[in-house]
């Protein structure tokens, strides 16, 4: 019988041997949206094989960042917002990197790392960032694995209090070099921190989290502008609460590299439905259309990675 595991794992096999580049782009967008298709699947978060698939993944991208040498950097993504980066230097630094798809509609899913994954992971990331409280963006058995071995953790402090993270470091005096940390919200009242963090290749990767409220991204990007913080790489979904469409606005701005996050996100579908939860990698392919035909921007899947700078 065919698994969801395996339909996925045969475009994965093919979106792999066609790398993230212009010139693979309609063919890459065509294996995408199969993969849409099979996590449109009713009730395919509680399937066990997607389970296993992405766990998986995670053990795949520790083995491969441990291996990665270059010049500048590498980029690996995974569940929901979580990006991986590791630079010339060789460390390694994390965004958002959660425990998968926990919980869904108030149950427990069975998209999600186990112990074993989070500790790949943990071994290989030296530093983690997480933008906000929300569990599709911080991760407990991920945060508890990465502190257990020592390495740092930066959270604001209302996702350190609501999730026990003891030994994180709060956004609010966060002090590390050539780190910046803009402080924000998701909504009205929950905390959100944004970071732009410059890498050892000398180049500056911002991540906003879920700062959806234009009154505050707005004067966040303005005084990144006035003191000399330019992103190359911004990591970020379309989605607003107000003011303007974050994609053109930031990419007008900074003319920077990007990579759409937040796609399939199964808590925003209730649980037993079938179709799109959050936005599906056909949307985004029309939310970043500009960055897109331009060579600036790449849609990639869990597991996936690419080389920064882009097209360098």
């Amino acid at each position: 019988m065919e698994t969801l595991k395996n339909r996925i794992e045969a475009i994965y096999r093919k979106l792999a041997s066609l790398p993230a580049t212009a010139a693979n782009l309609q063919a890459r967008k065509t294996l995408l949206c199969e993969m849409d298709d099979v996590l449109s699947t009713a009730c395919s978060e509680l399937d066990a094989s997607l389970g296993d698939y992405y766990r998986e993944c995670c053990h795949r991208v520790a083995g491969e960042i441990q291996a990665w040498h270059g010049d500048a950097a590498r980029i690996w993504k995974l569940y929901s917002s979580a990006i991986i980066i590791k630079d010339c230097s060789g460390k390694v630094i994390g965004f958002d990197v959660n425990d998968g798809c926990t919980p869904a509609s108030g149950h427990r899913t069975r998209l999600r790392i186990d112990h074993a994954t989070a500790e790949a992971l943990a071994k290989v990331i030296d530093v983690m960032f997480y933008t906000h409280a929300h569990l599709d963006h911080v991760g407990t058995v991920m945060a508890d694995a990465l502190m257990a071995h020592g390495k740092i953790v930066v959270a604001p402090q209302d996702t350190i209090d609501k999730w026990t993270l003891d030994a994180a470091v709060p956004a609010e005096i966060c002090h590390m070099d050539d780190v910046h940390c803009y402080p924000g919200h998701q909504g009205s009242t929950l905390p959100n921190y944004a970071y732009a963090v410059k890498l050892a290749c000398g180049k500056t990767v911002f991540l906003r989290g879920d700062m959806y409220s234009g009154e505050e991204l707005l004067p966040v990007l303005d005084t990144m502008q006035s003191t000399g913080v330019v992103p190359d790489l911004v990591c970020l979904s379309h989605y607003k609460d107000s003011g303007p469409d974050p994609v053109p606005e930031i990419y007008g701005r900074f003319k920077c590299d990007m990579i759409p996050i937040h796609e399939w996100e199964f808590t925003h579908r209730k649980l037993g439905q079938s179709g799109v939860a959050t936005q599906c990698y056909r949307d985004l392919h029309d939310f970043f259309a500009v960055p897109i035909a331009d060579g600036k921007c790449h849609v990639i899947t869990w597991g996936e990675s690419l080389d920064f700078p882009m097209g360098e």
